[in-house]
């Protein structure tokens, strides 16, 4: 099978950068020299202590230090959940969402110039976006909650519609009147392609992401972490639930990779679906040996970059065909977007995780490979490090436009033909806006030498979904439920703040750089700042009779004020001592408990009330649905 790997890559000059405030530990003037300071635990000793790990100049003098000067945007940009390039059906204008930035960028692709720029509010994060057929198109804001809807002509937002508080996906309807719209939450949401309110359809299974109609008229939503596509009836109900097939052998032998993290599935001409997703190692992680760098992390899988614990691959659904999951892309990591050819045979996927990383996989059957190495390697430029990549797209005259996150710029791949064969040129369109570049953003999302990201696990800043097999069975949690001051972390507790985190989990276990405390510090000022729209809307009235009853079994107790956490490191009935962890957005990222054994928010309520209560009694299934209400408003 051939397979095309495209490094796409330029020399640019660094834009200016804001600076913000935001934490003692940064001194807010202008970029820092790391180099200067290297104060934290020395990565090199036996010495396990998890404190804050404050050390010398001297204790870092045999290990690598991560140098580069300290950037904050402000504000700074939200995790990347990939962007969005629409070819109008003029086969020339480029429709180009910017969530970072809150723009969308009208582009004339033969001119290679920005025409217009359309400003949203400040956190409107426009995303997946579908024409219509008067050549309408209609963007989701998944950071207001509503559908814009445009008239790129005039380059003018014509209406805005809220739809839910979490929305992600969206399509338009086999009869051409009517838009879909798929919510976090698990609203399906259907409202007309002209003037007209949402219309909420259906609750179906939360975390829903994708939205789309194939050739056969059927309407498909996905969900995220879970790696699935739904078929639904017209009523909403579910006809179909196909999920991900694992795959191959990954770090420790014998282990198969967890399909999870499907950041973008797309119809495929004639039925069926691709699917970009991930793959996690089943393998345990637990470590022999010392704790100590520069001894392999624990994470790490060896010289092979295939055999990393997490690993991107793809999926091929096509009717009366058997599904087939390929194996793990080479050095592709956070795959977010997807494209395929007007004839579905083949399909480009960028990694923002990598530096410049585009990938051009063959997707006609039945020469699939579940091979990693399969993928065949053409260098355009050599630029280390490179820009992280968020969308791409197919255009007209076999010409391809990448998405660059930062500096803001399209750039179009035109192939050409020289007297030894086939080559290529890239054509740098600048996007207008400004710099988003920040460092705690910047180490969230790079690969460190385990071949994975901090993003790998905890995409769009929130959680994989998944157990990991650590010193005992543990949930990945979630990281955008506003951790500032909520130390200790991990479950037990073990980590006394934000550096020893940053010495534990991205130096030693992910094999980063050694963190100075000033880009330590620019980690945990963007880390703990992640807040996601809770699935339902706060101001709704009938959830006080929910936080009543929250209040009255003693949930309250331990989850209090506005971090919902006393930090404490409690025991919960026979189990181990654990932190009590914040309940921002947990509607949204179910399994639940340290071991997940709670599938739904309604089991972890019972599960909690059950195992805190002096007198054991079941509760009501009126109060645990109560409860459930207020809690999916945190």
């Amino acid at each position: 099978m051939a397979k095309n790997v495209i490094y796409v890559a330029f020399l640019a000059a660094a834009a200016g950068l804001a600076c913000e405030d935001s934490t003692p530990a940064i001194d807010p003037g202008a970029t820092t020299d790391p180099a200067a300071t290297t104060t934290g635990t020395d990565p090199a000793s036996d010495d396990t202590d998890t404190g804050s790990g404050e050390a010398s100049t001297s204790d870092t003098d045999d290990v690598d230090v991560d140098v580069r000067p300290v950037v904050l945007a402000d504000p700074a940009p939200p995790p990347i959940m990939g962007g969005r390039i629409l070819l109008h059906s003029d086969d020339n204008t480029l429709v180009v969402s910017d969530p970072d930035r809150d723009l969308l960028h009208v582009v004339d692709l033969d001119a290679l110039v920005e025409r217009d720029t359309i400003v949203l509010d400040r956190g409107a994060q426009p995303w997946r976006s579908v024409e219509d057929r008067d050549g309408r198109v209609h963007v989701v804001l998944r950071g207001s909650g509503q559908v814009a809807t445009l008239d790129v002509e005039q380059a003018a937002v014509l209406r805005l519609r809220s739809v839910c508080t979490n929305p992600r996906g969206i399509a338009l309807g086999a009869d051409g009147e009517t838009l879909w719209v798929a919510c976090a939450g698990g609203e399906l949401v259907r409202l007309p392609v002209g003037s007209g309110a949402a219309e909420h359809v259906t609750e179906i299974d939360r975390d829903l992401r994708d939205v789309f109609v194939d050739d056969t008229g059927l309407l498909h939503v996905t969900r995220f972490r879970a790696a699935e596509v739904l078929t639904l009836a017209d009523d909403g109900g579910i006809l179909e639930r196909v999920g991900v097939s694992s795959w191959g052998a990954a770090a420790g032998g014998g282990a198969r990779m967890r399909p999870n993290s499907a950041w973008q599935t797309l119809p495929l001409p004639g039925g069926g679906w691709f699917m970009v997703h991930q793959g996690s190692s089943d393998a345990s992680l637990i470590e022999a040996g010392p704790k100590r760098l520069p001894s392999p992390p624990p994470y790490y899988g060896g010289e092979d970059p295939c055999t990393a614990i997490v690993q991107s691959s793809a999926t091929i659904a096509r009717p009366g065909q058997r599904r087939v999951t390929l194996g793990g892309f080479d050095r592709v990591a956070l795959p977010v977007d997807a494209a395929l050819s007007p004839d579905g045979s083949t399909a480009l996927v960028v990694g923002a995780g990598e530096s410049a990383r585009l990938v051009e996989v063959d997707i006609t059957p039945p020469n699939h490979s579940t091979a990693c190495h399969s993928i065949r390697d053409v260098e355009l430029y050599v630029h280390d490090p490179g820009p992280q990549l968020i969308a791409v797209t197919y255009a007209p005259d076999d010409r391809i436009v990448v998405q660059q996150r930062e500096p803001a710029m399209l750039l179009v791949v035109e192939p050409r033909t020289s007297v030894v064969g086939p080559e290529t040129q890239v054509r740098q369109i600048p996007l207008s806006g400004p710099s988003i570049a920040h460092t705690g953003d910047q180490l969230f999302h790079e690969v460190a030498s385990a071949g994975l990201a901090c993003a790998s696990c905890h995409p769009e800043g929130g959680d994989d979904g998944l157990v990991w097999q650590l010193e005992s069975a543990r949930h990945t949690p979630a990281l955008y439920v506003g951790l500032a001051g909520t130390a200790p972390f991990h479950w037990t507790g073990d980590l006394a703040d934000f550096t020893a985190l940053v010495r534990e989990v991205l130096e030693r276990r992910m094999g980063a750089l050694f963190q100075p405390a000033p880009r330590a510090a620019a980690l945990e000022v963007w880390v703990t700042g992640l807040r996601t729209p809770p699935p339902n809307d706060p101001e709704r009235a009938d959830v006080e009779v929910g936080r009543a009853l929250f209040s009255s079994y003693g949930c309250a107790s331990c989850h209090v004020g506005d971090t919902t956490t006393n930090n404490e490191t409690v025991r919960v009935g026979d189990g181990p001592p654990l932190q009590v962890p914040p309940l921002h957005g947990i509607g949204l990222h179910p399994p639940y408990m340290h071991d997940a054994r709670a599938l739904t928010l309604e089991d972890a309520v019972r599960d909690m009330i059950e195992a805190t209560q002096p007198i054991v009694i079941a509760p009501s299934e009126a109060d645990v649905a109560a409860i459930v209400e207020y809690l999916d408003t945190l």
